[in-house]
């Protein structure tokens, strides 16, 4: 793979690629607009991928939908994940539960649709994005009327860990790629500040530390005896 390649990869994809080595896996993204179905395969050409939305229309074309295993419709909001019959090798949550107050729920049935292995991204805006300024494309958390809740790691960390989930990497997300762009971003932004308009957010949510997220595998037979003194 090319260095540029490596370098520019979103992260989630980087360690999906790192953990299936090459090998054909079951990706089902939940909340995949925006063209997920294309950027995954894009990234992960051996990944076979599955969708979840409550809406089909959101940013997605009839390509997206050709790349797609299986598109599931379904609203998250106290979903319990009962009526999804299959289990996935990696589960990708990007920029989904903060727009969920009940995330919790779903977060806490994720079992269901997971296996011996299965690796689950979980990216989301952390705390700091409540102290950021306004911008164009959103920045500050209550930019997006649709943001309804504000998750944290530690909150996360303990849905995900009753359920057998080991957690292998949490954090703030820091892209070295959008640092690379930074010179490039503050001209605009500084030009924009001077013109008496909001700067915009393009680049800045991985270089600030606004954007946070949670990385684990699904190992439910995992034996935590040895963890405990005996009584």
């Amino acid at each position: 793979m090319r260095l540029t390649q490596k370098l520019f990869t979103p992260q989630p994809y980087a360690l999906f690629r790192k953990a299936f080595a090459g090998h054909e896996f079951s990706l089902l993204e939940i909340g995949c607009g925006n063209h997920g179905a294309s950027l995954a395969k894009f990234y992960l050409p051996q990944c076979r991928y599955f969708g979840l939305d409550r809406n089909a229309r959101y940013n997605n074309s009839q390509e997206d939908f050709a790349l797609m295993d299986k598109y599931y419709e379904q609203d998250l909001e106290h979903n319990t994940l009962d009526t999804i019959n299959h289990s996935f090798d990696a589960l990708l949550l990007s920029h989904v539960i903060e727009h969920v107050a009940s995330g919790n729920i779903f977060l806490s049935n994720i079992y269901k649709i997971s296996k011996p292995g299965t690796r689950v991204y979980i990216e989301f805006p952390g705390i700091r994005s409540l102290n950021m300024p306004s911008a164009v494309d959103t920045f500050a958390f209550c930019d997006d009327p649709t943001h309804v809740r504000i998750y944290t790691i530690a909150e996360l960390a303990n849905i995900l860990l009753p359920q057998g989930f080991v957690i292998h990497r949490a954090g703030r997300l820091i892209s070295w790629s959008a640092l690379l762009k930074l010179p490039f971003w503050l001209c605009i932004n500084g030009m924009r500040m001077l013109l008496g308009k909001k700067i915009i957010s393009r680049g800045l949510w991985q270089i600030c530390g606004v954007t946070e997220y949670v990385y684990a595998e699904y190992m439910p037979d995992r034996q935590r005896d040895s963890l405990y003194f005996p009584t």
